[in-house]
């Protein structure tokens, strides 16, 4: 996982630099996805609903002209293990959903002010690690996701607060979704839609970048 995470910030960085009018920041913020998770028995469905999880990320702004930007972000997010009981054993054992995601979204922004950009693009997930874990028969099965990348589409508004501090909110649509197998007891609903809000600043400045 550090070695593919390190090799797109690193990617990233030399492919800004090829240009002239760059900024470098490092983004921290909240990125909720909501989807349920299902585990059906002949008894009883149990259903989870996940809640907002911190992600990291560097972007790079490229100058394309006045009012057009070029942006590459590259991210992790720390995605908690959901679970959700068996109850058609006693005592019930647990479904889980490990989940873990690095990102990559590129995208261009227009600058309606010198305060306020929006912005259309693309990216994907990678799902690092990902599976889900049941024991309900006292054996371990260990089920890998069916998708191993999740390509989306996003609008993102970006709006400076202060100098080098900006606010960023970014909503994406995901084409696909991990979809357990329902051998493995988990069903997943939902996952298509995502949101995301986060807080950057501008460490690095070309001497052409404003």
């Amino acid at each position: 996982m550090n070695n593919r995470l390190l090799f797109l910030v690193f990617f990233n960085l030399i492919s800004i630099n090829l240009f002239s009018q760059v900024i470098i920041s490092p983004e921290i913020g909240f990125n909720y996805r909501p989807y349920v998770l299902h585990v059906s028995s002949n008894i009883y469905s149990e259903v989870k609903h996940v809640s907002p999880e911190f992600y990291t990320a560097v972007k790079g702004d490229i100058g394309l002209s006045n009012k057009l930007i070029l942006q590459t972000k590259v991210g992790y997010i720390f995605r908690k293990k959901n679970s959700v009981p068996y109850i058609a054993f006693d005592p019930s054992p647990d479904i889980t959903f490990f989940n873990q995601d690095l990102f990559l979204d590129i995208g261009i922004l227009y600058s309606i002010t010198n305060k306020i950009k929006v912005g259309l693009g693309g990216g994907f997930y990678h799902k690092l690690n990902s599976h889900t874990y049941n024991n309900p028969d006292n054996r371990n099965h260990v089920y890998d996701l069916n998708r191993k990348f999740l390509y989306n589409t996003h609008f993102q508004l970006v709006y400076r607060l202060y100098k080098n501090l900006s606010l960023m909110t970014m909503y994406q649509y995901l084409f696909d979704t991990e979809l357990p197998p329902r051998i493995g007891l988990m069903i997943l609903d939902g996952g298509h839609h995502a949101f995301s809000i986060g807080v950057s600043y501008d460490l690095v400045k070309s001497k052409h970048s404003k």
